[in-house]
């Protein structure tokens, strides 16, 4: 349909056999573009981590056409603020 197979990955993987999406077809995405990955099992909010500092990501509400930000980006920053050297 789009001409463009890829698959999708999370950023970290502990295996590279991890993905989202195996062979999909979809548009060509740029640096910026948003990706709505709809069920994400293991990789979602309720079961990640930090690990190697990472942030977790915003977590957004969709239903239908409306779409609402209920938990915002962690940034590194907020992970450091509680640390004590």
């Amino acid at each position: 349909m789009y001409g463009n197979t890829v698959h999708v990955k999370p950023f970290l993987l502990a295996l590279a056999k991890h993905r989202f999406a195996r062979d999909r077809d979809m548009p060509d995405v740029q640096p910026g573009d948003l990706l709505a990955v709809l069920t994400t099992g293991a990789y979602g909010f309720v079961l990640s981590s930090n690990y190697n500092t990472r942030p977790r990501p915003a977590e957004v509400l969709v239903n239908g056409a409306e779409a609402e930000l209920i938990r915002e980006r962690e940034t590194v920053e907020g992970l450091m603020a509680g640390e004590k050297l």
